[in-house]
């Protein structure tokens, strides 16, 4: 698998050899008891033994058949209240190897150490729970419904995939990658009542995709096609990079323990870099509800990229940190899909607004049954509207941008990625925004630097709320408490308190 460490294989099939091989491809194990041949007997709890035939195949009320596979059936009186025996199968490993793990008939996997090497594993149905794996590629697929992919430390790869095609349930603590791809549900999935109760961790609040620290170099998709309505669907706590997340849009029943709130369909608690979130829904089915589908909060955005957040269903709350600066647009409208994103983020001309983007406003505008004008709710004072020659009827569409108004000092990160206070501000490059890594620009001719303002685009089929907020009054608002931090507090930083390590005069 393109490493030189030692080489396990694991291929668990009940009806064939269990093997672990190493690269020399020689059996370590012992090879299966006996050759396959037909099932020809039958055994009763009592002893008995008959010749199978079709009186064993339908069986009388309250008896039930049994396979082992040990080439007998086995004739057992129904118990609901008894469990099958499972089969527990204990590997020894070194902590460098290469991994693959095949259970073609289903079976859960734990690894409880650190591996170091590639790893594949798949079944066809279990849970997988994992510690701390690192390697160049990791791959994780659980095609059972209702089964749960865990990573209680460390994911760390070149490039990461998970696959829960049934619904299922996708946990992990840190997740550290060039490129991480993870795909719940597929279009034919029905929705999963299965889904397992099981908490990994005080950090897990129980998401359908729960990740509490998100790491990429490239880029992160996180794709789930089937929602839950009793789970939030997808919680990123915290991300460094450009990560996508597309999910379906179903209103949670899931309530947030601490301020007893309905929790949104998709949260990203820190997005620093970019992202774009797709919510996916039909607007017109939800009975005019008030509801939360998407929550955003912005810690830090990368100079020259485009961030979107998209709602088709559901209302949209984006937070962003004081201290950052972005182009915002803001569009909310019944028919919000229908509008080409591409066009919603193309560079606009002296008056604010390019006049193929004016007019496809207009259509939208045109076409959609009257609603709220005011749908879009600015809080803050930080944002500074262009003006625009537009009117519209049935929907709302706002152009600005924010800037630093905190009076709070440019930390060593906002130095870096901005250059110096005195720098100037330009706007936003599109032929530039692929690169969505985090890093600083600076005129070499001049030698100014200079700070290329990126672009926010927030567009839903509901209500918009934009709001900017400190570091402390993030974490107050994620807690359900109050940011009652002084203006003279800002940009203070921590001092040693108390006790002197010098006795005073006079005393002993």
């Amino acid at each position: 698998m393109g490493r030189k460490e030692s080489h396990v294989m694991i291929n668990l099939d009940p009806k064939d050899a269990i093997q672990i091989e190493k690269e020399s491809k020689q059996p370590l194990s012992h090879p299966r008891a006996r050759d396959r041949v037909e099932t020809k007997r039958v055994i009763l709890d009592d002893g008995s033994i008959f010749p199978d035939s079709e009186h064993w195949s339908n069986l009388p009320e309250g008896f039930r058949r049994i396979e082992y596979n040990d080439d007998i059936t086995h004739v057992k009186e129904a118990d609901e209240n008894v469990e099958e025996p499972e089969t527990l199968i204990e590997v020894d490993v070194p902590e460098k190897v290469n991994l693959e793990c095949d259970l073609v008939n289903g079976g859960s996997v734990q690894i409880q150490n650190k591996i170091e090497g590639d790893v594949r594993i798949i079944t066809a149905d279990g849970d997988v729970v994992v510690q701390k794996v690192r390697g160049h590629t990791i791959e994780i697929q659980a095609f059972g419904q209702g089964n749960s992919i865990a990573a209680t430390d460390l994911l760390e790869a070149e490039s990461i995939t998970v696959n829960l095609p049934n619904p299922g349930r996708l946990r992990a603590m840190k997740i550290h990658a060039n490129s991480f791809e993870a795909q719940i549900g597929e279009d034919r999935a029905q929705e999963s009542e299965q889904l397992t109760t099981e908490i990994f961790g005080d950090d897990d609040t129980g998401a359908v995709c729960d990740i509490s620290s998100l790491y990429v170099t490239g880029e992160a998709l996180i794709n789930l096609i089937s929602s839950h309505e009793k789970r939030q669907a997808v919680r990123v706590k915290s991300n460094h990079g450009h990560v996508v997340v597309e999910a379906v849009g179903i209103q949670s029943s899931a309530k947030n323990y601490i301020t007893g709130e309905t929790l949104p369909t998709v949260y990203m608690g820190g997005v620093n870099g970019s992202c774009e979130v797709f919510i996916r829904g039909d607007a017109s089915k939800q009975n005019g509800s008030k509801w939360t589908s998407c929550q955003v909060h912005f810690d830090s955005i990368s100079p020259q990229s485009v961030s979107v957040v998209q709602a088709d269903v559901g209302n949209v709350t984006v937070t962003v940190d004081r201290k950052v600066e972005t182009d915002l647009r803001m569009l909310a409208s019944s028919k919000v899909s229908a509008v080409d994103i591409d066009a919603l983020v193309e560079e606009d001309t002296n008056d604010g607004l390019s006049s193929d983007l004016k007019g496809r406003i207009l259509v939208l505008d045109n076409s959609v049954a009257a609603g709220v004008r005011k749908a879009i709710n600015i809080k803050t004072k930080a944002f500074t509207e262009r003006e625009i020659d537009i009117s519209l009827q049935n929907s709302e569409y706002i152009d600005g941008w924010l800037e630093n108004k905190s009076e709070e000092p440019d930390s060593r990160f906002d130095r870096k990625t901005r250059g110096t206070a005195d720098g100037s501000v330009g706007k936003i490059r599109l032929e530039g925004a692929q690169d969505q890594a985090l890093r600083g620009f600076q005129d070499k001719e001049q030698g100014t630097n200079i700070f290329q303002r990126p672009l926010l685009l927030v567009t839903s089929a509901a209500e918009i709320t934009v709001e900017t907020l400190s570091w402390l009054g993030n974490v107050a608002r994620r807690y359900g408490l109050n940011d009652n931090r002084d203006k003279e507090m800002l940009g203070r930083t921590a001092t040693r308190r108390g006790r002197s390590f010098v006795h005073p005069p006079g005393k002993e």
